[in-house]
């Protein structure tokens, strides 16, 4: 049964041809018609079943107003029927560019499976061959009622929506005699078998599933191909000398090795399908031209195996330079002592290994590229990243570069003369480093530094950074900029520490203190990074300057020579810290002092607040002086400091 609410609005929206007014005025009629038929009595349903219906009093309504009800309501209709006409007109054409995409892919890997057919009879393999033709087989079979299912469907959608296309065409609703078509109905009423397309797809799948197992188990090319596993086959000589070694966009997996063995260079090339090795040489540089790696089908099943070179030299080889270009490849060195050795890497989607080598320089640049290296010997380091991991372990660089974004930058027992690292909405871990100049820039990215030891430490800590470092040794300057971001330093034994920069959180613990080494087992990795930190030859006793604004400073427990901070808007918290002497100049800035112990202490400050209290007999008995010129700054000052 309508309620009083759906009869009014029925009414209202079989009244839309009427000005707003108008239609207005109708509704408030009948409203307060039925509301005084109900406040005598009445209930709602008796009320409305002694008035018409809505479309009745529409039309009495129009009639009043000379307006053609009927009229207006095939002429609406009409406009509605076009609408919807052309919008199932541009889904329709977006459901045939489907299709032809979905076929187009499906045929032309059918094309791609029956081709693999035709190259399988290269393994001279009777089991892998026949194994493989019977997945392949089943594979088609699976794609081909796959693309007759999809063409079912889109026929149905398609013809759904056409059949409103139609009608708004011949400007009647018909039925038409292609609409109950399926191509799968087709074929089994033709053959006369019910569920013939689904039965010989169900046939596919578990030949598909058994064909597949039994090449896998067996190690044939279902194997190989997912396991990218293939043996070099052929061995290429260059009989001249060449310097340089340039290998174009590949996928290969590249090694390379030395050998006392020969004295020249020797390539090793294995292909799953017999390709040829091409080379030419020109002026001493020999360039490769690598064979593409084939696809097979659309789920990467059969794909050929990634090719393999291995390019051995001899010891002590004229090669300077390798120049390589990847997508989607993979790269090896290992055990190579070549010091005038230049390696360029370069692509997508790389990995490559470095381990036990000597080079000149690695030179990379690439997206995705994941380069891992240990104990190398390398004179110059240059990587730009973008995305992927650089892990550099017990290597020794002179000078080393990285650029990276929305990478992973890892460099643990690493020793080098100069740092130049930028990392950009990445991530970095830098454990036990050693380094004379190490220049580190930090833009929207998390650091993590452990047990860092250099000469000269430059840190830019930039727009929400998150620089944490535990465990840090500088033996002459420190440099801090910061901007937007959080810096947190533990465990610090450094000359001069000099911070500038604005809207930073600084937290400063530790600064000169030992670690404790109380519970620590003496064979433990942490007993010897505590005891190596601990060493009485690194400067405790720091000198710290700080130029800020809009930021925030706390240090707590640590022991300075000298403190001298120019702070704008910055809140500053000290607690437990000694100290020779201490200059703070501040304005609009909240101070909170607890137990400074030391000679003498300059506080200036303009607006803000200050509280300064010495608790602990330490700081008692250090008789700190205490120089205070507080402009317009509420001030809460223990009376037992002494004052300048």
């Amino acid at each position: 049964m309508r309620t009083v609410e759906q009869f009014l609005g029925e009414l209202e929206e079989e009244l839309q041809y009427l000005n707003g007014k108008e239609r207005l005025e109708v509704v408030k009629h009948y409203r307060d018609k039925i509301n005084i038929a109900m406040d005598y009595g009445d209930s709602a349903q008796k009320v409305l079943a002694t008035l018409q219906t809505p479309q009745k009093i529409a039309e009495e309504v129009y009639a009043s107003k000379g307006i053609n009800y009927l009229e207006k309501r095939k002429k609406a209709k009409r406009r509605n029927q076009i609408f919807f006409a052309i919008l199932n007109s541009i889904i329709i054409l977006i459901l045939l560019g489907g299709f032809i995409t979905i076929g187009y892919f499906d045929i032309y890997y059918v094309i791609r499976l029956f081709v693999l057919i035709v190259k399988s009879f290269s393994f001279f393999n009777f089991i892998d061959t026949s194994l493989l033709i019977l997945f392949n087989l089943s594979y088609i079979g699976i794609l081909l009622i796959g693309l007759i299912y999809v063409f079912d469907l889109f026929y149905i959608m398609i013809m759904h929506l056409l059949e409103t296309v139609l009608d708004a065409i011949f400007k009647e609703i018909k039925e038409y005699p292609f609409m109950d078509f399926t191509l799968s109905g087709t074929i089994e009423h033709l053959l006369k078998k019910k569920r013939l397309v689904l039965k010989v797809l169900i046939g596919c799948g578990i030949a598909f599933v058994v064909f597949g197992i039994s090449g896998y188990a067996t190690k044939g090319y279902i194997y190989r191909s997912m396991n990218n596993t293939i043996e070099t086959r052929q061995t290429i000589t260059i009989d001249e000398d060449i310097n340089t070694v340039t290998i174009p966009e590949n996928s290969m997996f590249i090694k390379i090795t030395t050998s006392k063995d020969i004295d020249k260079v020797t390539f090793k090339f294995g292909s799953e399908f017999e390709d040829d090795f091409k080379y030419n040489i020109v002026d001493g540089s020999l360039t490769i031209t690598p064979n593409k790696t084939q696809k097979f089908d659309i789920l990467g099943f059969l794909s050929e195996p990634r090719q393999i070179l291995e390019i051995i030299l001899p010891v002590n080889t004229n090669v300077e330079n390798i120049n390589l270009t990847y997508s989607d490849g993979v790269f090896d060195i290992a055990n190579v002592n070549e010091p005038n050795l230049n390696i360029n890497i370069s692509g997508i989607n790389i990995t490559a290994a470095f381990t036990n080598t000597t080079l000149n320089s690695l030179v990379a640049n690439g997206t995705e590229m994941n380069l891992a290296l240990e104990n190398n010997k390398i004179n110059t380091v240059d990587v730009i990243m973008k995305s992927g991991k650089y892990c550099g372990v017990s290597d020794n660089y002179q000078n080393i570069k990285i650029v990276n974004n929305l990478g992973t930058i890892i460099l643990q027992k690493a020793t080098f003369s100069v740092a130049n690292i930028e990392n950009t909405s990445g991530k970095a871990a830098i454990d036990r480093i050693d380094a004379t100049t190490f220049n580190y820039q930090a833009i929207r990215s998390e650091d993590y530094f452990l047990d860092t030891y250099v000469n000269d430490f430059n840190l830019s800590v930039l727009y929400n950074s998150n620089v944490q470092i535990n465990r840090v040794v500088v033996k002459n300057e420190f440099k801090i900029e910061e901007d937007g971001a959080y810096l947190k330093i533990d465990y610090a034994k450094c000359k001069t520490i000099i911070i500038t920069g604005s809207s930073t959180t600084n937290n400063l613990y530790h600064l000169g203190e030992d670690v404790s080494l109380s519970g620590i087992e003496t064979d433990s990795e942490d007993y010897e990074s505590y005891t190596k930190y601990n060493d009485s030859a690194y400067n405790k006793l720091a000198i710290v300057k700080a130029e800020t604004k809009d930021g925030r400073f706390s240090m707590l427990s640590g022991s300075v020579y000298s403190i001298d901070f120019k702070l704008n808007k910055t809140s500053l918290e000290m607690a437990t810290i000694s100290l020779n002497d201490a200059y703070v100049s501040t304005s609009d800035s909240k101070i909170n002092l607890t137990d400074i112990s030391g000679k003498t202490f300059d506080l200036k400050t303009k607006g803000g607040s200050v509280v300064f209290y010495n608790d602990s007999e330490v700081s008692k008995a250090s008789g700190l002086v205490l120089t205070f010129d507080g402009s317009q700054t509420m001030q809460d000052i223990d009376e037992n400091i002494k004052r300048g």
